[in-house]
């Protein structure tokens, strides 16, 4: 097995775990935009040390010849990890991990649709291919689904928002892959952006920071999420990039929706029809498809 199909494991592995500690952190009270907001500043100061031990100064603070790495880190931070992880923590309030994830893991489906509407882009067979199938995948999903109640419907509103997203940050980034030098530096600012996305919608929630005079379990969940469920993720999600290509990553990271769906059913007791797995596994097929290119 070569390191770059290690950290796409790693990478999905880790992102499936989300919904498990989300939900007991929910049991706590602690909303998805505070729980967001610590892994951000979790993840900023253990990166800020790493950078620190790295460089030996600060000179990964000074913002000289580094213009490109923060403009794409800006919107990113906003894209990237912000907007689409805070709608992500939203919908698992209401629907299950494995659902979810399959809902938000059918972004190349958006960014498809995006290319051929928007950006005026040919659609291969292998493409067209995987729309139909991720739709399919997507009514199996969903169908056993009690779509009357509000609260289901603000789960799948959230998790198609947040797959919205992440193809809407795949297109922008993807002519921005080789202005990033250094991925720590990178994600160190992206987190860094993100925390201040956070902390703005706080306030405009008028969130309470009460939720900082945490007990032990809760400041290990959120320990757990900032490292594990961010941190580390999105660090090897990059690297496998880098090293395997993003085709063979986006493969990869497919398994993550088998993953999430196994945690939720053996930790989270979560239930799924039958239907609801083949529409999972179509899922699957066609973010496979429309990863090759010809």
């Amino acid at each position: 097995m070569s390191v770059g199909v290690l950290y796409a494991l790693l990478s999905s592995f880790l992102f499936s775990t989300m919904g498990t500690i989300a939900n007991y952190l929910y049991s706590y009270n602690i909303n998805p935009n505070l729980s967001f907001f610590s892994s951000s500043v979790i993840s900023v100061i253990i990166l800020f040390f790493v950078l620190l031990i790295k460089y030996k100064n600060l000179s990964f603070l000074k913002l000289n010849g580094k213009k490109d790495l923060i403009s794409v880190s800006i919107y990113s931070g906003f894209f990237c990890l912000f907007l689409v992880n805070v709608l992500v923590l939203f919908s698992l309030k209401y629907i299950d991990s494995g659902i979810q994830r399959s809902i938000t893991y059918s972004n190349p489906l958006f960014v498809m649709l995006i290319n051929y509407f928007f950006l005026k882009k040919e659609i291969n067979k292998n493409s067209l291919l995987s729309i139909v199938l991720m739709f399919i995948g997507l009514f199996l999903v969903i169908n056993n689904l009690n779509i009357n109640n509000t609260d289901v419907l603000k789960g799948l509103f959230f998790a198609l928002l947040s797959g919205i997203f992440i193809a809407i940050y795949s297109i922008l980034a993807e002519k921005e892959e080789n202005n990033i030098s250094d991925d720590l530096i990178y994600w160190f600012y992206g987190f860094l952006f993100s925390g201040i996305y956070s902390l703005i919608l706080i306030f405009i929630q008028r969130d309470s920071f009460s939720y900082l005079l945490i007990n032990n379990i809760n400041f290990f969940l959120l320990l757990s999420m900032g490292i594990f469920n961010f941190l580390l993720p999105y660090i090897f999600f990059l690297k496998s990039i880098s090293t395997i290509g993003a085709e063979k990553t986006t493969i990869i990271s497919s398994s993550t929706i088998a993953m999430s769906m196994f945690f939720g059913f053996f930790i989270l007791k979560e239930s799924f029809t039958l239907l609801q797995v083949l529409g999972a596994f179509l899922i699957m097929i066609a973010v496979i498809f429309s990863a090759i290119k010809k």
